[in-house]
């Protein structure tokens, strides 16, 4: 063998097919959806619980293998596999073939080239997807064994950083959970709504309906349109932005999905609106109730049926404290609870408004959302791996 030799991705790579009929009483507890896996990281930060969550799925991975979205490859998400459980049938659980080494097959699967190839060969105007059978006919240069074992060190070390970052990342969400409800102690574990509406607050903090903060005006807090209403045939590639859930991340919104709808539409669904400010939140997913402040720059959008949205009182609350509350432990086992024993976790805007939230004074708030604004701003930067991930597989 020559110091480089090309070979398709199906010669050192193989799909997983196991799945099981019932993940309990195989001994899984944990399972893994699309939104558990993050963007250009190869490391497993969440996951849901089944017993909790009760999901539908039936594709079985095991301890190191590689968990692919194949949905909307474009979000470039790939994560190794820590420990056993199950996954959405949007992922592709991939493990290596001979001719690789073990621990150089995620990084391969992240590199640009690949990345480029997964959505190259991708179908679907509205979620595309990719399949173990296209990906299998990627081309790259493969180095000899010693070669690999070097590049894979280099790579190791790249993700030992990350690990140390994602550690400190964790920690400082409990932090942020800390500041959001500070002095309230609602940062402790709850087992009822009622206990929720029983938590003593000090002075110059206030509960609240989640009703009670929208601003007192027709469609304040309202749900997207009936699907019906909003259809693949109205989207369009200029005009006014479609918010999707899969735009939503905890307090932030990054809108990925790049569609529109043209001004006459967007008037009929003036209803739902957003704007700069509102506070939108995922109506279904695992789990909903993630919330994000729409931003100014985007322009005001037309939110989807999966999506509540309000439009908060600034006389009363800051959007943007507002969003962390809602992603908050003490929000989202709220949440938990008027979506439990559902098989897809689904919000009804009924039960929603009349959640609890505790908020200190708009002084308070002010203060308390430039600690946190500090604490978002620590960021890990990937720059370093992605490009020893180029120089050596893509």
């Amino acid at each position: 063998m020559t110091d480089k030799q090309t070979v398709k991705f199906g010669d050192i790579c193989r799909e997983v097919k196991l799945t099981t009929k019932d993940p309990i009483a195989d001994g899984y507890e944990r399972y893994i959806g699309l939104e558990h896996l993050d963007s250009g990281s190869l490391k497993i930060k969440r996951w849901g619980i089944i017993a909790e969550d009760n999901p539908s799925f039936t594709r079985v991975f095991k301890k190191g293998h590689i968990l692919f979205g194949k949905r909307r490859p474009y979000l470039k998400k790939a994560a190794i596999a820590e420990f056993d459980g199950v996954c959405s049938g949007d992922i592709i659980v991939l493990d290596n073939k001979s001719g690789i080494r073990k621990g150089l097959l995620p990084y391969l699967i992240q590199s640009e080239s690949f990345w480029e190839w997964s959505i190259k060969t991708s179908s679907g105007s509205l979620s595309p997807r990719t399949k173990f059978k296209s990906l299998a006919e990627y081309k790259f240069e493969l180095s000899d064994k010693t070669m690999q074992e070097q590049q894979e060190k280099a790579l190791e070390k790249t993700l030992e950083i990350e690990n140390i970052s994602s550690a400190c990342e964790a920690s400082l969400s409990m932090l942020t959970d800390m500041l959001v409800l500070h002095k309230t102690h609602s940062n402790h574990a709850i087992r009822s709504l009622k206990q929720a509406r029983e938590i003593n607050i000090p002075d110059g903090w206030s509960q609240y309906k989640l009703e009670d903060l929208a601003i007192k005006e027709r469609n304040s807090f309202v749900i997207g349109p009936f699907g019906s209403d909003l259809v693949v045939s109205d989207f369009k590639n200029a005009g006014h932005p479609v918010i999707f859930v899969r735009d939503i991340q905890p307090n932030r919104l990054d809108w990925i999905s790049n569609i529109f709808v043209d001004d006459e539409k967007f008037e009929k669904l003036a209803a739902h609106k957003a704007q700069a400010g509102d506070v939108i939140f995922t109506k279904m997913g695992l789990p909903p109730g993630i919330s994000a402040v729409y931003p100014d720059l985007l322009g005001t959008g037309i939110i989807t049926a999966d999506i509540i949205r309000l439009r908060p009182n600034l006389d009363v609350v800051e959007p943007e404290y507002l969003s962390y509350v809602a992603n908050s432990r003490f929000f989202r086992q709220q949440v938990r609870m008027i979506t439990a024993g559902q098989t897809r976790p689904k919000l009804t805007l009924a039960d929603f408004k009349k959640l609890i939230v505790y908020l200190p004074s708009l002084d308070e708030q002010k203060r308390l959302l430039e600690l946190m604004r500090k604490i978002e701003s620590i960021r890990f930067d990937r720059k370093i791996q992605k490009s020893l991930l180029n120089h050596f597989l893509g």
